[in-house]
């Protein structure tokens, strides 16, 4: 993009489903894929442009990374309060945090 080309996005399937076609080479090499990805990117109407400074995909992509991490937090939490509850007789409290845990289970 920097030198003035153009770049598209191509769906790793679609360049698949082409590689596929009686016309081509069905092998997995780089030729093959290279061209295989390059009419996918052609005749798809899927396939996006990119841009060079798309700010607000950059933060839809944080925001979006941001909320999955949040939520393996949560899980990881969750978890680990469940199996704390197990093992504790009379369980654990609802705040929980890893030094908090490590301090249960070493104070048992």
């Amino acid at each position: 993009m920097a030198a003035g080309e153009q770049v598209t996005v191509a769906q790793p399937k679609l360049g698949a489903r082409v590689r596929l076609l009686p016309a081509g080479s069905p092998d997995k090499n780089d030729p093959n894929d290279a061209r295989s990805v390059a009419v996918a990117a052609l005749r798809s109407p899927v396939c996006q442009q990119v841009r060079a400074d798309d700010h607000a995909l950059t933060l839809r992509v944080w925001s979006r990374r941001h909320r999955q991490l949040s939520r393996l937090r949560s899980q990881a939490a969750c978890r680990l309060h469940a199996t704390l509850c197990e093992i504790i007789p009379g369980g654990a409290g609802k705040d929980i945090s890893a030094a908090r845990a490590a301090a249960i289970l070493a104070s048992t």
